[in-house]
């Protein structure tokens, strides 16, 4: 039997985009699941991200997909039914007429096939870097049109363009509130800061990154 593997996939190609497959389904489940707590859609994408890294290690050392291509079988009968001066004849008939073709004709084609799905993964990566990038400078240019809430001891900003709390950044993260956030009601000021700083504490917005 002759095994044909695809070999002209980069090892390094399929463990991004299957990668990324196991990581989508967990954003798409943590997506059904907005209505639930923080704390269960946290767990899916974090499940998700220990998956991808999982599954991306390990995948080198498993086995890869093989297509097995059987040879087409000839029946011995046929041959021992005739003599040699046959047998000679058959194979002159069966010998194909092999002619010198145009010059254009030696050109190879490329085949798309393997990479199909590979182009698939960088086209939809590179459309939700860019999104990612987009986002995040609008988050830069939020911050530079807030002004500093004193006194709240956290890095606390209040914005004029928002309607709800916001926190981002990785290592000196900060929490942007509407405004009007003063006037509420202690416990209230307290809920919310304890509600902000439960998504920092928990690193939302580096697993939001990562994936």
């Amino acid at each position: 039997m002759m095994t044909t593997r695809f070999d002209s996939i980069p090892i390094i190609v399929e463990v991004l985009w299957k990668s990324s497959a196991v990581l989508g389904t967990g954003l798409c489940i943590s997506g059904l699941l907005r209505k639930r707590s923080a704390d269960v859609r946290r767990l899916v994408l974090s499940i998700a991200v220990v998956a991808m890294v999982v599954s991306a290690a390990a995948w080198p050392l498993l086995p890869r997909w093989t297509a097995v291509l059987p040879l087409p079988q000839v029946p011995a009968q046929t041959h021992q039914s005739l003599g040699p001066a046959s047998i000679n004849d058959e194979l002159e008939l069966a010998a194909p007429d092999v002619r010198p073709g145009p010059a254009h004709s030696s050109a190879v084609g490329f085949d798309f096939g393997p990479w199909l799905l590979p182009m698939i993964w960088f086209a939809g990566t590179s459309a939700l870097l860019a999104r990612f990038a987009v986002n995040l400078r609008g988050l830069r240019r939020l911050r530079n049109a807030s002004d500093p809430v004193p006194g709240s001891g956290v890095r606390l900003w209040r914005s004029e363009t928002i309607a709800a709390p916001v926190t981002w950044g990785i290592f000196r993260p900060i929490i942007l509130v509407p405004p009007g956030f003063e006037d509420l009601p202690a416990e209230t000021r307290d809920a919310v800061l304890c509600h902000e700083l439960a998504h920092i504490q928990a690193h939302d917005f580096l697993m939001r990154g990562i994936a």
